[in-house]
């Protein structure tokens, strides 16, 4: 749902595609990152150093939920810029009428 709820909003909103990049990365970002680190800090904390144990993160949680919002808020940005392309792909804005 993250993917098509940030490219729906970057489209129908219009904004450059820096500021679309960027929008996309921190609220995508932190929409995750603030969830899962109060969940590792409120008991899910052994699931969370159990998943790192799979993956090659030492099995340390907060660094699992660094790298997951960090990929979240990228899977973001990225939308949110496709977003913004597919927009000015139907609708591009009309080039300024140069005076000669």
């Amino acid at each position: 749902m993250l993917v098509p709820a940030c490219l729906l909003l970057a489209a129908w909103r219009n904004p450059s595609g820096g500021r679309a990049f960027v929008a996309g990365l921190l609220g995508a970002g932190l929409s995750w990152w603030l969830p899962a680190t109060w969940l590792t800090s409120h008991g899910a904390g052994l699931l969370a150093t159990r998943v790192a144990t799979l993956l090659p993160l030492g099995g340390s949680a907060p660094l699992l939920v660094l790298v997951s919002g960090l990929l979240a808020g990228l899977v973001g940005g990225l939308a949110c810029l496709s977003g913004t392309w597919l927009r000015q792909a139907f609708a591009p804005k009309a080039a300024p009428q140069s005076l000669l």
